[in-house]
Protein backbone atom coordinates (compact mmCIF):
# COMPACT_ATOMS: atom_id res chain seq x y z
CA UNK A 1 0.00 0.00 0.00
CA UNK A 2 1.38 3.41 -0.68
CA UNK A 3 0.18 6.47 1.26
CA UNK A 4 -0.73 9.82 -0.50
CA UNK A 5 -0.51 12.59 2.10
CA UNK A 6 -2.33 15.77 1.04
CA UNK A 7 -2.91 18.89 3.08
CA UNK A 8 -4.88 17.69 6.29
CA UNK A 9 -5.35 13.82 5.27
CA UNK A 10 -4.17 10.80 3.22
CA UNK A 11 -5.26 8.63 1.20
CA UNK A 12 -4.00 4.47 1.34
CA UNK A 13 -3.48 3.33 -2.39
CA UNK A 14 -2.95 -0.37 -3.75
CA UNK A 15 0.77 -0.33 -5.42
CA UNK A 16 -0.83 -1.80 -8.35
CA UNK A 17 -3.02 1.36 -8.88
CA UNK A 18 -0.07 3.71 -8.43
CA UNK A 19 1.79 1.89 -11.06
CA UNK A 20 -1.02 2.16 -13.17
CA UNK A 21 -1.11 5.99 -12.66
CA UNK A 22 2.49 6.25 -13.26
CA UNK A 23 2.82 4.33 -16.27
CA UNK A 24 -0.44 6.53 -17.46
CA UNK A 25 1.46 9.57 -17.23
CA UNK A 26 4.43 8.46 -18.90
CA UNK A 27 2.69 7.44 -22.02
CA UNK A 28 0.56 10.22 -21.62
CA UNK A 29 3.71 12.13 -22.02
CA UNK A 30 4.82 10.71 -24.67
CA UNK A 31 2.31 11.13 -26.90
CA UNK A 32 1.84 14.65 -26.30
CA UNK A 33 6.04 14.87 -27.07
CA UNK A 34 5.11 13.15 -30.23
CA UNK A 35 2.26 15.48 -31.46
CA UNK A 36 4.19 18.66 -30.38
CA UNK A 37 7.28 17.25 -32.52
CA UNK A 38 5.23 16.35 -35.54
CA UNK A 39 3.07 20.12 -35.44
CA UNK A 40 6.72 21.82 -35.71
CA UNK A 41 7.96 19.22 -38.03
CA UNK A 42 4.97 19.29 -40.45
CA UNK A 43 5.48 23.46 -40.02
CA UNK A 44 9.42 23.39 -41.05
CA UNK A 45 8.58 20.93 -44.26
CA UNK A 46 6.88 23.75 -46.24
CA UNK A 47 9.85 25.97 -45.30
CA UNK A 48 12.82 26.67 -48.07
CA UNK A 49 16.10 27.60 -46.27
CA UNK A 50 18.41 29.63 -47.43
CA UNK A 51 22.41 29.17 -47.49
CA UNK A 52 24.12 32.11 -46.05
CA UNK A 53 27.60 31.46 -48.28
CA UNK A 54 25.95 30.74 -51.65
CA UNK A 55 22.63 32.31 -51.11
CA UNK A 56 21.27 29.01 -52.70
CA UNK A 57 17.77 28.07 -51.87
CA UNK A 58 16.67 24.35 -50.56
CA UNK A 59 14.17 21.89 -49.43
CA UNK A 60 16.20 19.51 -46.92
CA UNK A 61 14.92 15.71 -46.49
CA UNK A 62 12.72 15.18 -43.40
CA UNK A 63 15.31 13.07 -42.03
CA UNK A 64 17.71 15.97 -42.00
CA UNK A 65 15.36 18.23 -40.61
CA UNK A 66 14.98 16.16 -37.60
CA UNK A 67 18.51 15.50 -36.63
CA UNK A 68 19.47 19.58 -37.24
CA UNK A 69 20.16 21.72 -34.64
CA UNK A 70 18.00 24.72 -34.64
CA UNK A 71 18.31 28.00 -33.22
CA UNK A 72 16.48 31.70 -33.41
CA UNK A 73 14.47 30.41 -36.55
CA UNK A 74 17.78 28.95 -38.18
CA UNK A 75 18.76 25.29 -39.00
CA UNK A 76 22.56 24.07 -39.38
CA UNK A 77 22.29 22.41 -42.29
CA UNK A 78 24.45 21.20 -45.16
CA UNK A 79 24.14 23.14 -48.92
CA UNK A 80 23.53 20.24 -51.49
CA UNK A 81 25.27 23.11 -54.17
CA UNK A 82 28.57 24.65 -51.90
CA UNK A 83 28.65 21.38 -49.38
CA UNK A 84 29.59 24.18 -46.01
CA UNK A 85 27.84 23.46 -42.92
CA UNK A 86 26.24 25.68 -41.39
CA UNK A 87 23.07 28.17 -40.33
CA UNK A 88 20.25 28.44 -43.04
CA UNK A 89 17.95 31.06 -42.33
CA UNK A 90 13.79 29.67 -43.83
CA UNK A 91 12.66 31.39 -47.12
CA UNK A 92 9.50 31.39 -47.80
CA UNK A 93 9.90 32.54 -51.46
CA UNK A 94 8.85 28.57 -52.89
CA UNK A 95 9.69 30.32 -56.32
CA UNK A 96 13.34 29.96 -56.21
CA UNK A 97 14.28 26.73 -55.68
Amino acid sequence: MWTLNFGSGSIAVPWQIGLAVIILAIFGSVLVFRAINRSFLREDENKYYACSWCSHRFKPEKKKLKRSLMTNGERVLKCPKCGKVDYCAPSYDQDNE
